[in-house]
């Protein structure tokens, strides 16, 4: 039996997902509760362990055999292939339903709900993740907090398209869906990381999809985009660890490259964004050390990702970004030539060569 097929504009495919999955009002400790509708359903260690074969199928290009194995753990999720009609390429798409067919999602009585039996048809928010089976760039983007830092999502689906990358990982509800706190380490009092929050929770298919990915290859770098208000530069780029010249050059160059791209899309005015790299005790607090997936990258095994700490540099770059660097330009009236997502992305375009094939 094939995979189910698509067709159609790809770049259309993504605002419709976002459209099936229910933002929560506010952020940090001001988050709405009557939106906290619990709509993210905790998988077990059973489903974990399946979905990490899932995932290997997928990366050996075994895509029936992905799609099997993802109907045993759950009957809403699928392998589809997608082919782009304005593009002609053909994309692999992991998703909860179908491109047009998307289940709605169900509210819970309360948080770490469980579903167990892959015949039940209630939508699990467990992701989407996207397959490029012919990239031109040794890339993996990322967006796990959909909504709450605004547009990164956009972003991340933007830049995997535009640079032609090999993986794109989405998670599947807002990160503060969940009444449930994460079991891993907590940020209070700045704020509560929920169990729906997939950049800080280690047991999620989110996080298998991650570690399954960077370890399928020595050479892909791995972009996850967020958004914040507390750094005072525009693009804050973080390892986990203090970077130095000598042993970051990637980190570095990918600082100057963005800030360079601001530059010439600014045309010689002075609104740039202003981008930096953790390389000092100084620097924006947010560098994504309790990040699951930074931590793994780091060189911790999984077992120790929960409550451990980032142990070195790695192909991960943590991509802290104000409000104006997620946004689209002339699309916002915040933004201007110089200071908007797409130099950023151009940024990104300079740092990572196309794939010799």
């Amino acid at each position: 039996m094939p995979i189910p097929a698509a067709s159609g504009d790809f770049a259309a495919f993504f605002p419709m997902l976002f459209d099936s999955i229910r933002p929560v009002s506010g952020t940090n400790g001001d988050v709405d509760p009557s939106d906290q509708l619990n709509q993210y359903v905790r998988p077990t260690a059973s489903q974990l362990a399946s979905w990490r074969a899932v995932f290997q199928s997928l990366l050996a290009g075994d895509w029936d055999s992905a799609h099997l194995q993802a109907q045993i753990i759950s009957l809403t999720y699928n392998v589809v292939q997608f082919l782009d009609a304005r593009t002609d390429r053909t994309y692999y798409v992991l998703m909860e339903g179908l491109p047009g067919d998307i289940p709605v999602a169900v509210d819970h009585l309360s948080g770490s709900v469980t579903i167990t039996d892959p015949l039940d048809p209630r939508r699990r928010g467990w992701g989407t993740y996207v397959f490029d089976p012919r990239p031109q760039r040794a890339l993996s983007f990322s967006a796990p907090h959909l909504f709450d830092c605004f547009r990164t999502e956009v972003q991340a689906a933007e830049a995997f398209l535009g640079l032609r990358a090999r993986t794109l990982l989405l998670a599947g509800t807002d990160r503060d869906q969940n009444t449930a706190d994460s079991p891993c380490d907590q940020a209070i009092p700045r704020r509560p990381f929920r169990e729906a929050d997939v950049a800080h929770t280690a047991e999620s298919v989110f996080q298998m999809a991650f570690e399954e990915i960077y370890l399928s290859d020595a050479t892909t770098w791995h972009l996850q985009f967020h958004g914040n208000a507390t750094c005072p530069v525009d693009v804050f780029l973080s390892n986990g660890v203090e970077a130095a010249p000598a042993t970051h050059a990637t980190l570095y160059a990918l600082s100057a490259n963005i800030a360079a791209a601001s530059t010439a899309a600014a045309a010689g005015g002075p609104d740039v964004l202003t981008v930096d790299v953790f390389d000092g005790p100084g620097d924006c607090p947010l560098r994504g050390t309790t990040n699951m997936q930074m931590r793994f990258a780091s060189g911790l095994p999984h077992a120790s990702i929960c409550h451990g700490n980032v142990v070195g540099p790695s192909r991960f770059i943590h991509v802290e970004q104000s409000r104006v660097a997620r946004l689209a330009f002339p699309n916002d009236p915040s933004t201007t030539p110089g200071r908007n997502r797409g130099v950023v992305v151009c940024g990104i375009l300079a740092t990572f060569p196309l794939l010799v094939l």
